[in-house]
């Protein structure tokens, strides 16, 4: 029995006096939790050079601190180099009760940013005034920071910024690329971040005459290059700053301080544009798709009555003509010294269309593009189609029939349903014969209205032009009346869901509320 007891004490005493090692990585946060409220915790440096007491607080030791009452805990923020060390609770009776070891250790990390981006480095809890940064790639090592203070041998514009909270270098470039360790006070490395620049990537979509702009950003204009490569050819079309002369390209290559810019580009400048900086490192990659709005020489365009007609008018036009379909007469209907009597021209440069806000049967037929030598570049067909649509409309309401650009005096509106087949405006003028319509019918500038609709009025409204042709196809339809019934009887409902739903996240509050 002895012997027993004997065990059970040492297997005892040995998971008190158990050491724990904790391992955790600088600026994380160490938690010891105190076994019993009136123990003391004591701390020894890592190399045994500081013993101190946490707990009950001496003047040596100044980090963490004790929360809670009846459970305490002693607690580091953000740990340091210089909080590693064993961390030894005793008992009342000065036994030691367990042991903690901290280790801690500096962090890394692989970051990839593209050219232009920030890259900010947290100080992880340690101070500004303490905190160095430094640089190194294959072409050296740079002290950029240097107790919180930029070093001063860097230039006034350096793009490197420091606050209580990271580092910053701001706008990377190619040249960036590299490590970057963060160190405290006596020289320790916190942090390393190695990093990859690569370059900055975007796509554009461009028509046939339009120009494409490659921004420089903070480049300079001697230094910058730009490459262009398709799956057929890959050329250099600005080398340090200077054009480079290809067949094809002779006055359409622009370099300034800002951009490079490749002028009225063709399907055939499709592909990819690389921006070298002065060391050949890829600053921007810009995928362009070039499109020829008439690519086939001729365009098909469908339309229903009253929409709108929106023609791409091409860089190179030197005017616009019109045949109506089935006719042979060609009118120039747009050019540098006449202006369209129907319809307009809108924008300039590389954005200009020819617009028909709402189309009629008149604006059927071939809208050819030609340029200044009188050929033929573009030809857009429009055909105008009847427009149907099917509309609602609720029970003693008034129902709208727009004439969509068709004048009023040459507005006819045929009704007809399962019942009847009837005109209800003959040239602008309600049909006086009709008692059922009698009064119910207005026409104005823009519109045809049916008055106090009722379910006789259901079916099918032509809407017909001066020439007999067939405008507008609506179809009318009664729409459902709000049972203003159920909704009085629906919030009540809702109301008192709403209150047992209350009542049931807080009974007791709801049963005061009420016997109140």
């Amino acid at each position: 029995m002895q012997v027993l007891w004997i065990l059970f004490c040492s297997a005892f005493i040995t998971e008190l006096c158990a050491g724990e090692s904790v391992r955790l990585r600088y600026g994380q946060k160490l938690s010891i939790k105190l076994k019993d409220k009136n123990n003391t915790l004591e701390f020894t440096s890592a190399n045994r050079t500081r013993s101190c007491s946490l707990w009950p607080r001496s003047a040596q030791c100044k980090r963490g601190e004790v929360s809670g009452f009846l459970s305490k805990s002693f607690s580091i923020t953000s740990v340091r180099f210089d909080d590693q060390g064993t961390y030894t609770q005793r008992n009342n009776q000065s036994k030691v009760v367990s042991a903690t070891t901290l280790t801690v250790y500096s962090s890394t990390e692989s970051r990839t940013l593209q050219i232009g981006q920030t890259l900010s480095i947290s100080l992880e809890g340690l101070l500004r005034t303490e905190a160095s940064l430094s640089f190194s790639s294959s072409e050296g090592n740079i002290l950029l920071v240097q107790r919180g203070s930029r070093v001063g041998t860097l230039p006034d514009n350096s793009p490197i910024q420091v606050s209580s909270s990271s580092i910053q270098v701001l706008s990377v470039h190619a040249s960036d690329g590299g490590r970057y360790t963060l160190s405290d006070r006596e020289g320790r490395e916190v942090k390393v971040v190695t990093l990859r620049v690569t370059a900055s990537t975007g796509s554009q979509s461009l028509l046939v005459g339009q120009t494409l702009s490659v921004p420089l950003g903070d480049q300079w204009r001697s230094e910058a290059s730009l490459r262009f490569s398709s799956k057929d050819v890959t050329l250099m079309l600005v080398q340090r700053g200077s054009p480079v002369h290809h067949p094809g390209y002779s006055g359409r290559i622009q370099v300034s301080s800002s951009s490079i810019q490749v002028l009225s580009v063709q399907v055939s400048d499709g592909g990819k544009y690389t921006l070298l900086d002065g060391k050949d490192h890829e600053v921007k990659v810009i995928t362009v798709k070039v499109t020829d709005p008439c690519a086939s020489k001729i365009q098909n365009m469908d339309l229903s009555y009253g929409h709108q007609l929106s023609i791409y008018l091409l860089y190179q036009i030197g005017s616009l003509e019109f045949k109506f379909i089935n006719e042979t007469q060609i009118n120039t209907i747009w050019s540098s010294s006449i202006q369209p009597e129907r319809g307009a021209v809108e924008g300039s440069g590389f954005d200009m269309h020819f617009i028909i806000n709402s189309v009629n049967f008149e604006d059927q037929g071939d809208y050819t593009q030609k340029n200044n030598f009188s050929k033929v570049i573009c030809v857009t067909k429009v055909n105008v189609h009847t427009d149907r649509n099917t509309q609602y409309c609720g029970e003693g309401k008034t129902f709208t029939i727009s004439l969509a650009g068709l004048s009023s005096e040459e507005a006819t509106l045929r009704f007809s349903s399962k019942d009847v087949n009837v005109m209800l405006v003959q040239r602008g003028s309600p049909v006086e014969n009709l008692d059922e319509y009698s009064n119910r019918i207005q026409v104005t500038s823009s519109s045809i209205q049916v008055m106090n609709v009722n379910a006789s009025d259901v079916g099918q409204y032509t809407l017909i032009d001066g020439k007999g042709r067939e405008v507008k196809i609506v179809t009318l339809g009664l729409a459902e009346p709000v049972n203003l019934a159920f909704l009085g009887f629906l919030v009540p409902v809702v109301l008192v869901l709403a209150v047992l739903g209350y009542c049931k996240w807080g009974s007791e509050q709801c049963q005061f509320q009420i016997s109140a």
